[in-house]
């Protein structure tokens, strides 16, 4: 059971440290829970977002899982700085009723693992950066089990894993793929970049290789664009 529980608001005092070896339930259908101050959340336990916000810095210990499934149509905020370290989790979850959504207002340095998924009939889930940038040097999963589409906005530096095993949307911002990263496509899933967002290649490599009757696809719509600072290569087996 849960051991923390935030229905309303809770605030912590200046640079106040919270360890959480439990589990912090945020919010719910019937309104946001909001978890002020300042100060660290470190979490070795489970925190469930799904509804309102955390102003508190954020480090997701090994083991540690932060789960974003939304119980309304609002995004949970994160305006603290998010560490997700290596071993750790964070989630974002989609379904029929609620796209699953995420707002960071600080940087997000991923060095575990981030997975975009779905269940209960399927819905997208999104990650936006409004303002900081996602730092990966862990892996970006795109899972989608029910349905739905994976959806990053704003600026991101890769220098590690994505795999797309279902679609990804660059929604804005700039994806800078640097040197020692990799993109890599199951087949026939596709890369979308809209919006004026853009793909910049600047090292590291991207799979398309998939068999000739799967292709996967990468698209540029609506303003999206390709930037390539060295080689871009597209094959097929």
């Amino acid at each position: 059971s849960p051991s923390l529980i935030v229905r309303d608001s809770a605030s912590f005092t200046t640079n106040a440290i919270f360890g959480n070896f439990g589990q912090i339930d945020v919010g719910n259908g019937s309104g946001d829970g909001t978890i002020g101050g300042s100060g660290t959340i470190n979490n070795d336990g489970m925190i469930l977002a799904a509804a309102g916000s955390i102003a508190l810095n954020i480090t997701n210990q090994s083991g540690g899982v932060v789960q974003v499934d939304n119980a309304t149509a609002s995004t949970f905020t994160f305006s603290g700085i998010f560490t997700n370290s290596v071993g750790a989790s964070l989630e974002i979850y989609g379904d029929s009723t609620h796209a699953g959504h995420a707002t960071f207002t600080s940087n997000l340095i991923n060095d575990g693992g981030i997975v975009f998924d779905s269940g209960a009939g399927g819905g997208d889930a999104r990650l936006t950066m409004s303002s900081g940038t996602l730092f990966n040097t862990g892996t970006i999963t795109v899972t989608m089990t029910s349905g739905g589409a994976g959806i990053l906005e704003g600026n991101v530096t890769n220098t590690g894993s994505v795999l797309i095993n279902e679609n990804l949307k660059l929604d804005s911002g700039e994806f800078a793929h640097n040197s020692g990263g990799s993109v890599t496509f199951a087949n026939t899933k596709m890369l979308s970049v809209t919006n004026s967002a853009v793909f910049h290649v600047n090292g590291g490599s991207v799979d398309v290789a998939t068999p000739a009757s799967d292709v996967a696809d990468i698209e540029f719509d609506a303003g999206g664009k390709l930037r390539v600072d060295g080689s871009f290569m597209i094959s097929s087996d």
